[in-house]
């Protein structure tokens, strides 16, 4: 607080002094007024005795405050008096530090310890808030010059894709669900996770240590990972509209690297790649094929270390403008040198939700789907299981019907059509819808519209969702039946009766390879949710419905007919034109991780001489080998496609 300040204050306490002399001499009885003595005013409150020694009696200041003395007009303190009282505010503030100096200096935005008045050294005083709070003067909102913050202004609706970003660390995810004390974190492996200011470990870092690695948003570098640089760059490839595009940049060097990595996965042998690993340990492809080697084998540890330090190495490498968790920036996947991100980061969302860190995936997924509003690494078809695992029932149906099918375009009103879509989104219904009538049972206001379609913003509620997905995809109503059959649920004369209707029995993909890809997707990830009884029971009557409609003459779902709706389902899923979805693995959206046999032989863990006559061999190590390269480069065609030496 400025001196300017302080005089303002101690005017402000001599009108309110006056003011409340006035009052209680207008209402005192005299016997005539004119004769009347004046009341003798108290003296002014001199905010700059708080200022004073600590030896000065508070008791006999206020008592020597409350005996009468002769009205004077108020004195303003001279600019000699306001730099003594100024220093020896410093003076008692340097006492204070002296005695604090044992303990470390406040940190973040609460810290009152670095404004500074315009006396040149005096910090703000504490111990005039405290007179003002007891006076009851609010105190003033900044320093001089400082006007007033405006009020806050009405909460903006949160964009489709906001990512969170305290909720992108999968140990606190882990932490919420189970308690501190169950989870036993990570804290010695990683280097963000030590005590002390700034992300160091605990003591700090020593003289000779090693600088704290970058840490990114999505992963946080661990202790044991090499601190060398990544070979990696990225360039600005566009800036405009408020949306800015990047690119992963292969520099000479890294070229050259690449081309080494190949040679060496031709031999099918991983002790090569380790041999890369150890003299790069930031090459990407190298990291993403041991990694998936290893989960093959069951090496769940060094599979996820693997694969995170990739990710770490590409946020590493990251423009200093390319802010991942804005939602403005892209990183389009039609650049080669971007597609193993999207890579990573969806096997990495993978892993988190095999792990049970649904909401963490969830963050994951929305960040790279933000990177390419085409989705061209299928992140939609994996998004509405991670979706209603986490309970954002009610973002899932956004998603559905307002996300855009190109940049800054319209929805996309084919999405809620995609057989995921379709089933999940009346499964999420089903399970807001619940949560509603409970919170209204309890009392707690959840309730109050009649009619369930009347909270939905496609005017359906959970069960007309769900039997217009039964009657639109029938084909896959009968593919996810048959799937929960044999996992021993939907079992039952109406479960057999539904399968053997005609709606179902003989319903067909029509001739199209995408909505039959599409479905097997959407079986082998999202069958879980509808293994417990109330989903099943929800699907039943949904399939009974659109089973009852397509039986009787005019039936109608949605007021249109079943062969309406089939009709329209093969405009959305045209006959031939082969599988657009091809590129997107099943095994990436299996609820576990595919492993070999145990006799089919391990991944090497330590790099040692390459094998004689490797490319020829049929073990189980080439063969991870191999499903991780036909992973990462589908063109890749096995020992056969390696080059031969001539004779």
């Amino acid at each position: 607080m400025s001196t300017r300040h302080i005089r303002k204050l101690q005017q402000e306490l001599e009108a309110k002094q006056a003011a409340a002399d006035n009052t209680e001499a207008s209402g005192t009885e005299s016997e005539s007024e004119d004769e009347a003595p004046a009341p003798a005013r108290k003296p002014a409150f001199n905010a700059f005795a708080l200022l004073g020694d600590d030896d000065s009696d508070p008791e006999s200041a206020q008592s020597d405050a409350g005996e009468p003395a002769p009205a004077a007009e108020p004195r303003q303190p001279t600019e000699e008096e306001l730099a003594a009282a100024a220093a020896r505010a410093a003076k008692k503030k340097k006492k204070r530090a002296k005695k604090k100096s044992a303990r470390p200096p406040a940190e973040g935005p609460g810290d009152r310890g670095g404004r500074v008045d315009e006396v040149g050294a005096a910090p703000l005083v504490d111990e005039v808030d405290a007179a003002m709070r007891d006076l009851g003067i609010p105190a003033p909102a900044g320093g001089p010059g400082e006007s007033a913050p405006s009020p806050p202004a009405p909460a903006a609706a949160r964009p489709l894709l906001a990512v969170e970003a305290r909720l992108l660390r999968a140990d606190e995810e882990l932490r919420r669900i189970f308690g501190h004390r169950a989870v036993s974190g990570r804290g010695a492996e990683t280097s963000g996770r030590g005590a002390g200011r700034g992300g160091r470990g605990r003591g700090g870092r020593g003289r000779g240590a090693p600088a704290p690695q970058r840490r990114g948003h999505l992963v946080e570098p661990r202790d044991h990972w090499p601190r060398t640089p990544p070979a990696l760059s990225m360039d600005k490839v566009s800036d405009g509209g408020g949306v800015r595009a990047f690119r992963f940049v292969h520099g000479a060097a890294y070229r050259a690297l690449q081309a080494l990595y190949e040679e060496c996965a031709a031999t099918m042998d991983p002790n090569n790649l380790h041999l890369v690993l150890q003299q790069h340990p930031y090459h990407v492809d190298t990291l993403l094929t041991l990694s998936h080697v290893h989960a093959s084998h069951g090496g769940a540890e060094e599979a996820e270390d693997l694969l995170e330090r990739a990710i770490h190495g590409m946020e590493a490498a990251a423009h200093a403008h390319f802010e991942l968790l804005s939602g403005t920036c892209r990183l389009p996947h039609e650049h080669e040198e971007n597609r193993p991100f999207f890579a990573a980061a969806l096997r990495y969302a993978t892993a988190l939700s095999r792990r049970g860190c649904h909401r963490t995936a969830l963050e994951v997924s929305k960040a790279v789907l933000s990177l390419d509003r085409g989705d061209p690494a299928g992140v939609l078809q994996s998004v509405d299981y991670l979706a209603v695992r986490a309970g954002e029932y009610r973002w899932l149906v956004d998603l559905a019907y307002s996300f855009p099918a190109g940049e800054g375009g319209e929805a996309d009103p084919t999405l809620p059509m995609l057989p995921n879509m379709a089933f999940s989104v009346a499964l999420a219904k089903w399970h807001q819808e619940r949560e509603w009538d409970e919170a209204a049972a309890a009392g707690g206001g959840g309730g109050g519209a009649p009619d369930p379609g009347a909270r939905w913003r496609d005017g359906r509620g959970a069960a007309r969702s769900a039997a217009w997905a039964c009657a639109f995809h029938p084909a896959v109503l009968r593919e996810l039946l048959e799937r929960l059959r044999g996992k021993g649920a939907c079992r039952g004369p109406r479960w057999d009766a539904v399968l053997s209707s005609g709606l179902v029995a003989g319903a067909t993909f029509g001739g199209s390879e995408s909505l039959e890809h599409l479905s097997r997707i959407f079986v082998e990830r999202s069958h879980p949710l509808w293994r417990p009884d109330g989903p099943q029971a929800f699907l039943l009557a949904a399939a009974e419905e659109a089973v009852a409609a397509a039986g009787a003459e005019g039936g109608a779902v949605e007021g249109i007919s079943v062969a309406d709706w089939a009709a329209v389902r093969g405009e959305v899923f045209p006959e031939g034109g082969g599988n657009q979805f091809a590129h997107l693995d099943l095994e990436q959206f299996a609820e576990a991780q595919a492993v070999l046999p145990a006799d089919e032989g391990a991944p090497a863990a330590d790099p040692g001489p390459a094998a004689a006559g490797a490319a020829g061999g049929g073990g189980g190590v080439a063969g991870g080998l191999a499903g991780a390269l036909q992973a990462l480069m589908p063109w890749y065609q096995g020992p056969q496609g390696a080059p031969q030496e001539d004779d």
